[in-house]
């Protein structure tokens, strides 16, 4: 068999976003999890409906 030889690796350019691209601008600063320190993502409207429907029983229980 042949022997191998090295090749030079070649560096592949930093991307770069075209001329025309700007980042989206957003009114609310990102949220930061306190726990992992990961960005938080909103919730779902069905987490949030479940969310409020467990809060309410669990606020009822509290009352008895």
């Amino acid at each position: 068999m042949p022997k191998k030889t090295k090749q030079p690796i070649e560096e592949e350019p930093e991307y770069e976003p075209p001329a025309d691209y700007s980042e989206p601008e957003e009114d609310e600063p990102i949220r930061i999890s306190k726990k992992t320190g990961k960005p938080v993502r909103p919730m779902s409207e069905k987490q949030l409906e479940v969310l409020r429907i467990n809060r309410e029983k669990a606020a009822a229980k509290k009352k008895e």
